[in-house]
């Protein structure tokens, strides 16, 4: 395993945070890799479909990279991810009309 990646897997949340809203993509792939579980329920239970479940992944994870420089209170992070799941879920079938 290459330095970098082992070193990135050793960093606390908040660590990584600092390092995604520097535009550090390494640090976002473990950061989604670690928030991913969380977000799963909050997603399935506001999708009506596996795919649809997917495609709102997807935009949660978009919303997060090109938001994340405004995060200021990165301990807040996980009611801000979370926030931003719900509103993808109702903004998805909203938009959609699905």
């Amino acid at each position: 395993m290459p330095k970098k990646i082992t070193t990135i897997c050793k960093l606390t949340d908040e660590e990584l945070i600092r390092f995604v809203q520097n535009r550090d993509q390494d640090a976002f792939s473990e950061l989604i890799s670690r928030w991913t579980p969380r977000i799963k329920g909050v997603v399935n239970s506001n999708s009506r479909q596996r795919l649809d479940a997917e495609e709102i992944h997807t935009d949660i994870w978009i919303a997060v990279w090109q938001n994340i420089v405004h995060l200021r209170n990165i301990e807040s992070f996980g009611a801000w991810l979370h926030r931003i799941a719900y509103n993808a879920c109702k903004r998805y079938y909203t938009i959609s009309n699905k």
